[in-house]
């Protein structure tokens, strides 16, 4: 659940770097940029067999609380880490998830932008397979019954659904596509398997490159082109080495649109660190209407 609690972003266009594939008329570029626009103009001048992939958080949507946009700054990033490595160290593992899972169904989601959905959408009515790619683990999480289940009803409300055209994949069922799976579990705090659901992969953390490829594989799917857009640089990478290996044609794009949101607003926290507070003790999850209501009585 670090992605909900840690985002980074940039704001303007720039080329980040070229790389060649294994076959050098094959292209392979990252680049940065805050404006969706920019991105659906890239894909509606591509082939219509050109395979898009969207991360989900942080591109998408976003939790709506100032603090989760606030974690891409240094200031931010820490008090989040600090609360967060807290509650590990005091509380049983259970209790943790517990209240991530209420923070995650209490708390007001949003697009990342006003023009998220309608773009989203526009790509789609254009013939474009759209697929989404997460970090997301799957299955129960505290109080969460589908991970799943859960991701695609938010991504719902707000006017996002993935392609239909791609097969589901159960937990486990990718499994023997990801080599060294075992360390992977090994090292998770939470176990989860990655699977597929409703045009979503979720890789449970691993890493999406690896993910993708072995969904790819399952589902028996060969892309001549991959335009890749994540919040994430070292996820960015990931997928590109699979591309090189695999003489696919790719483009990334860090999107950096909560980064310039993020420049906007001022941290706070006192008010963060009683919203944890309260959760910790109540189990709700007060959003910053709430919490500076409490405030100002607090404070009368």
């Amino acid at each position: 659940m670090k992605k909900t609690l840690c985002m980074i972003l940039l704001c303007c266009v720039v080329t980040i770097s070229f790389a060649k594939s294994n076959n050098p008329s094959i292209s392979s570029k990252i680049e940065q940029t805050a404006d969706l626009q920019v991105i659906k103009r890239e894909i509606v001048a591509s082939p219509k067999d050109t395979l898009v992939v969207f991360d989900i958080d942080l591109v998408l949507i976003t939790p709506s609380d100032e603090i989760f946009i606030l974690c891409f700054t240094d200031e931010g990033q820490k008090l989040l880490v600090d609360i967060h490595e807290d509650l590990w160290n005091r509380l049983p593992l259970h209790d943790v998830e517990e209240m991530q899972s209420i923070l995650m169904l209490t708390q007001p989601w949003r697009p990342v932008t006003t023009e998220t959905a309608k773009i989203f959408n526009q790509i789609k009515a254009n013939g474009y397979k759209v697929l989404g790619l997460t970090a997301s683990s799957t299955g129960t999480f505290g109080k969460i019954r589908s991970m799943e289940k859960w991701r695609t009803d938010e991504l719902k409300s707000v006017g996002i659904t993935f392609d239909k055209y791609f097969i589901n994949a159960k937990s486990g069922s990718l499994d023997s596509y990801i080599p060294n799976i075992g360390e992977y579990y090994a090292k998770a705090r939470h176990a989860c398997f990655p699977a597929a659901e409703n045009g979503i992969i979720f890789t449970c953390t691993i890493p999406k490159g690896e993910t993708l490829d072995a969904y790819l594989q399952f589902a028996k799917i060969k892309p001549k082109k991959i335009i890749f857009i994540d919040d994430r640089l070292n996820n960015l990478e990931t997928v590109r080495e699979y591309c090189k290996q695999s003489n696919i044609e790719f483009i990334g794009y860090e999107y950096t649109a909560i980064k310039e949101q993020a420049k906007r607003l001022k941290l706070n926290p006192r008010r963060t660190r009683l919203q944890f507070k309260i959760l910790e003790l109540t189990k709700t999850w007060l959003n910053d209407t709430q919490i500076d209501t409490l405030l100002v009585d607090i404070n009368k």
